[in-house]
This record gives C-alpha cells, sequence and structure tokens, in this order.
C-alpha cells in the first residue's frame, strides 16, 4: 500500500511568508486567475462631507462652507483632490455647478458638463456636481447633521 498520496501541483507556488514583494504579486496572479481585476478598471468614488457654519464677531457676520474628503468611502482617482493641487483651489470651487443648492451631508462628486475635442475626442472642459451620497448611514443631505446620544 502507498503512503505518498500525490496531490496536484498548484497553478502558482506560494510565496515565502517574510517576503512583502512576492505575497503582493502573489495575490495579483491568483486575482488574474479567478478574473477579478484582470486588467479592468478600478471604481471611483468620491465622497465629500459638505458642512456649513456660521458665526459673528466684532467684524461682522461670517459665512463658511467646508467640503471636507470623506476617505473612508472613497475609492479610485479623486479628481477634486488633484484638480486643487493641479490647477487652483478657485477654480475648482466654480466648477461645482450646484454648491448652492445643497445642503450639509455627505455627497458624491460626479463629473458632468464633458466638452471633447472634436478631432482626437480627448476631454477638454468638465464640471463637477455633488449628488447625495445614500450610503445607508444617517448623515444624509435630508437629515441635516448626525445626532449623538
Amino acid at each position: 500500500m502507498n503512503t505518498d498520496e500525490t496531490q496536484p501541483a498548484p497553478a502558482v507556488a506560494t510565496p515565502a511568508l517574510g517576503s512583502p514583494v512576492l505575497a503582493l504579486a502573489y495575490e495579483i496572479t491568483l486575482r488574474a486567475q479567478n478574473g477579478a481585476g484582470g486588467g479592468a478598471e478600478p471604481e471611483r468614488r468620491e465622497v465629500v462631507k459638505l458642512v456649513t457654519s456660521s458665526w459673528h464677531d466684532k467684524r461682522g457676520l461670517h459665512i463658511r462652507r467646508d467640503l471636507l474628503s470623506v476617505k473612508r468611502k472613497s475609492s479610485g482617482h479623486q479628481c477634486l483632490e488633484e484638480d486643487c493641487s493641479m490647477i487652483s483651489r478657485d477654480e475648482v470651487w466654480t466648477r461645482i455647478v450646484n454648491l448652492h443648492e445643497c445642503k450639509d451631508g455627505l455627497y458624491e462628486v460626479v463629473i458632468c458638463n464633458e466638452s471633447k475635442d472634436w478631432e482626437t475626442g480627448y476631454v477638454e472642459d468638465y464640471d463637477y456636481r455633488l449628488v447625495a451620497f445614500g450610503g445607508g448611514g444617517e448623515n444624509t443631505p435630508t437629515n441635516g447633521r448626525r445626532k449623538f446620544g
């Protein structure tokens, strides 16, 4: 009786335990074999939190709007962050077409009003639109700020 059972060799060799580079290569190879992430572009989602604050002091009445990036709910390429560093923050504010209509809450940044070059088809100009983020949390634009307690 033969006690040596032959098992089929794995398609990809398991990496050594101390090598992060080999572990990453192993994970990428497994994803490619299973059809997940095989060259497909990752989904882009940029989620921001719009916060309005107002106060007054001896110089007058002040209103401030902050557009804060929500990293945990965002994924992929972050257009606002790149445009702020490449163009200017002043021009990015003017590109958000519905900023004055939005209440405080979570929003997803969506690219709209794309204009393309007629010869090459490349995008030349675009704007942003804030769309209510339906991530299932309490802090949606219709509910206002999150309640504690």
